[in-house]
């Protein structure tokens, strides 16, 4: 009796056992299907259902742990792309800390960046490259993660494993190398990448200014000069180059080639606003401000909502002793409200010196950089345009913060030239 009871605990055990394991089995099958589902319903846009279905597949204890992470990257992927960045980062880091996948590394870093958490970014890029080492853009992209946050030599060391690995990014990559180069004031390095660009198109009207373009961004004014030229060679009616010609003239300080090329753009393409602004300041530069004047108002003239034209009118127009508040006022009410509004209201009065140093505080340093830059130029500029002397003050630190690229730039070294040669 008691062999037959235990054989009968044993039969039992046994059949309750694949009862179990069968009805486990069921579940998997169920959850699995779920993950696919969850694929097809994101895929169709349909939010809800992969929300649902994702859900399901994460949370379940029968899918092995690889087929949860991918349910939680799933998720992720979707918050990511509704921009609710804070739950994408929570389920791809469920994510990962199940199953280490690049996918869901990538999209935690583009979350994390769209946060500002540029540091953090960069850490899940490098996991996301060291799983994925084929991948070129991600180093790229890191390269522009470390520019952000102006790390340069970071950002030169990326593209240039980018450009090592993937011969054929050259011609994306390379421009951004000259760029980084460039704000490291290595001027022959940034040249070299430049001139480097694969050439194929290089030979015709596009090429040659987008190349004298890149050159320009990077300092390298008398060799953007060469490519410009080029290009009016090979087609001496189209405005653009003579255009960039001139803002590359008054980068380096040749103020009457800057006015003949804007002349000889705004005689081909009478409404440019750019050539305007650009005659503009030239003309400015040059001490003819009644021409200024009236090149500066007829850019707004042409494009009213265009914000820098105003914050050079108003510094020619206090130079010259003009009434100045009376067009700010009129003009402010066509600008939003993001940067540079801030300096058009501190010239207007609305807001004191140190809530515009505030506004031009940013969480990407970068972008704060070119935001300071601006803010302490024309606050300097204005300064000296009323004659006070501290003005040179801001200046300096304009020249010190401004990416090279920036008018600011070449307007600080302009002015501190000029200050310069006044005490002689």
């Amino acid at each position: 009796m008691r062999a037959t009871q235990k054989g009968l605990i044993i039969a039992g055990g046994t059949v309750f056992a694949l009862l179990a394991l069968a009805g486990g089995y069921g579940i998997y099958v169920i959850h699995a299907s779920d993950l696919a589902e969850a694929r097809r319903a994101y895929h169709a846009g349909d939010v809800e259902q992969t929300i649902e279905l994702s859900t399901s597949a994460a949370t379940s204890p029968f899918l092995l742990p690889r087929y949860r992470a991918q349910a939680y990257t799933l998720r992720g992927l979707l918050h990511y792309k509704r921009e609710d960045y804070d739950q994408a980062i929570a389920d791809l880091t469920a994510a990962v800390d199940i199953k280490p996948d690049p996918t869901a590394y990538r999209f935690r870093g583009f979350a994390k960046e769209a946060k500002g958490d540029y540091q953090g970014a960069i850490s899940d890029l490098s996991q996301f490259i060291s799983l994925s080492p084929s991948d070129g853009h991600a180093l790229a992209y890191r390269g522009r993660l470390h520019e952000k946050l102006l790390n340069y030599p970071a950002a030169v060391e990326d593209y240039s494993m980018a450009v090592d690995r993937f011969p054929d990014f050259r011609g994306w990559i390379l421009p951004m190398r000259a760029q980084a180069y460039a704000e490291q004031a290595l001027l022959p390095e940034a040249i070299s990448d430049i001139l480097a660009l694969p050439m194929d198109g290089l030979y015709d009207y596009d090429g040659r200014v987008s190349r004298g373009i890149f050159l320009d961004n990077a300092g390298a004014y008398k060799e953007a000069q060469k490519e410009f030229s080029e290009a009016i060679r090979l087609k001496p009616r189209e405005a653009d180059a003579y255009e960039s010609r001139g803002i590359s003239h008054l980068g380096s300080g040749t103020f009457e080639d800057a006015v003949k090329d804007f002349d000889k753009a705004i005689d081909l393409k009478p409404l440019s606003t750019r050539a305007y602004y650009g005659r503009g300041r030239a003309n400015h530069y040059l001490g003819r401000n009644g021409a200024a004047i009236r090149d500066l108002e007829q850019s707004l003239s042409l494009d009213p909502s265009y914000m820098y034209p105003v914050l050079w009118l108003h510094i020619v127009n206090t130079k010259t002793s003009r009434p100045s508040q009376p067009i700010l006022h009129g003009y402010a009410k066509n600008f939003f409200e993001a940067w540079p509004r801030p300096i058009v209201d501190f010239f207007i009065g609305k807001i004191d010196q140190e809530t515009l140093f505030n506004r031009a505080a940013d969480t990407t340093p970068s972008t704060e950089k070119e935001q300071l830059c601006e803010a302490y130029y024309y606050l300097g500029a204005e300064q000296l345009a009323q004659g006070q002397r501290q003005g040179k003050i801001a200046i300096e630190k304009a020249a010190e913060v401004c990416p090279r690229y920036f008018v600011e730039y070449s307007a600080a070294l302009h002015d501190l030239n000029q200050l310069a040669a006044d005490r002689r």
